[in-house]
């Protein structure tokens, strides 16, 4: 998918943008740190990356967490523990999902230009305005036909 990605995205004008949510824990982090910016950079894509959740000011002690210890077992382990990630894990599901959704309108949001999504707007009024006339229209014509 990240390869189909970067080819798409040679093709836009603008840069693509990717919003990323994920575990706080050995592999989730790996994953947006290492193995897709790596990827990406491989593959030539012109793609902004974004980690959006968990992230550093998520990781409460009202988030519910475990020790980084129990995923001695992934082999990322080791990386996380040489980064200074911590001795807590989180995982995503415990974020809030009423927060989650609200950051991800957010982030979507701010993508938008509403100058230009409000002219869309008109224009695609005046289009369906003037194709419920064809229609009407031609509904007439079939009736004399």
């Amino acid at each position: 998918m990240l390869h189909q990605a970067a080819v798409d995205s040679a093709a836009e004008s603008r840069k693509t943008l990717i919003l990323y949510v994920g575990d706080y824990d050995p592999s989730g982090c790996h994953m947006s740190e290492v193995d897709i910016p790596k990827r990406l950079k491989k593959y030539g894509a012109r793609i902004e990356f974004n980690r959006l959740a968990l992230v550093q000011h998520d990781l409460t002690d009202e988030l519910p967490s475990f020790p980084a210890s129990e995923k001695v077992e992934d082999k990322r382990y080791k990386w996380w523990c040489a980064t200074g990630h911590g001795n807590k894990c989180w995982e995503l599901d415990a974020l809030n999902p009423v927060i989650l959704r609200q950051r991800l309108e957010r982030a979507i949001r701010a993508q938008i230009d509403w100058e230009q999504w409000e002219t869309d707007d008109v224009i695609e009024e005046a289009e369906l305005g003037s194709l419920k006339s064809y229609m009407n229209a031609w509904a007439k014509l079939k009736r004399f036909a």
